[in-house]
């Protein structure tokens, strides 16, 4: 969605490429459960806004896993238990 709204740019790849990319690199690629779509709402309403991303915040904190990312504002949720890289 991020790429379609021209908010990242992407160089020599497309999204669509993204998950055999990851698992050349070995990455798990983690599924959305019905569990952590429903429970999402207890993450703390901070200023970041973006569902996706808090979505995304949300299952690293769930799952005890590091979120790599340049986003100064997930910086924030480090105090509801974010391992955050970057």
């Amino acid at each position: 969605m991020k790429y379609a709204a021209g908010k990242i740019d992407l160089l020599n790849v497309l999204p669509e490429e993204f998950p055999d990319i990851a698992r050349q690199l070995n990455f798990d690629i983690l599924s959305l459960t019905e569990s952590e779509a429903a429970s999402f709402y207890k993450l703390p309403k901070l200023e970041h806004k973006d569902p996706f991303d808090r979505l995304i915040v949300w299952q690293a904190i769930h799952y005890r896993l590091k979120l790599i990312s340049k986003d100064s504002k997930l910086k924030d949720y480090r105090t509801a238990g974010l391992k955050i890289v970057w």
